[in-house]
């Protein structure tokens, strides 16, 4: 990409705002709730509700802050002492940050959107912004969180390695709390792997 492409995203992205509003959304709606950046009409974030039909493509809005990600943030600026107005121009500031690194190492694929869309569809909801780290030589991994919007102890995280471009294998790790009971890591059609997993973890969630 040019210096201008990112240059024209950065100025643009950097007027959105972290909102008093939006974060209370976020907070109220409970787990699964995420506060996203409009790609499309105003530079703005808004509140993504949890309990909406359809997934939140790249394409239409980048996730910049999650409901862990916000309890976190709530608890940390409690313990220092400081005040609403602090956190929201922190989170504000922090927004623009991560919309840059996402911009430079961090957008999807369409291999990652799919697996994405599958576990929308089966009840999960990102609960955290993602992760973006690159190794070298042109590979890059992009870690999701996410967490089962009927029973939130239950969480997933989806680490895509992504080579050039191209989506080269995805690692699915589900927990109950700290407990690790489930994984697997697949190369294509994510459906054919996910719906063993998403079964399993049904099964689980009723047994236990």
């Amino acid at each position: 990409m040019s210096n201008g492409e990112t240059a024209a995203f950065l100025t643009r992205a950097c007027q959105a705002t972290v909102t008093r509003s939006i974060v209370h959304r976020c907070l109220t709606s409970g787990p699964g709730s995420t506060i996203v950046y409009s790609r499309h009409g105003r530079p703005d974030c808004y509140f993504h509700d949890p309990d909406e039909t359809y997934h939140c493509r790249e394409e239409d809005g980048v996730l910049v802050w999650g409901h862990a990600d916000i309890t976190n943030a709530i608890r940390d600026y409690r313990s220092l002492g400081l005040s609403m107005p602090h956190l929201l121009a922190a989170l504000t500031k922090n927004a623009h940050e991560h919309l840059g690194h996402w911009f430079e190492v961090g957008r999807a694929v369409p291999g990652v959107e799919h697996v994405r869309e599958f576990l929308y569809a089966a009840q999960f909801r990102h609960d955290r912004r993602g992760e973006f780290v690159t190794t070298g030589e042109g590979k890059r991994v992009i870690r999701d969180h996410l967490v089962y919007r009927t029973q939130p102890h239950i969480t997933v995280t989806a680490a895509h390695t992504v080579v050039e471009g191209d989506l080269r294998s995805t690692r699915v790790q589900v927990y109950d709390l700290g407990a690790e009971i489930a994984a697997l890591s697949f190369r294509d059609a994510p459906a054919e792997h996910l719906r063993p997993l998403v079964t399993k973890v049904r099964r689980y969630c009723y047994l236990t």
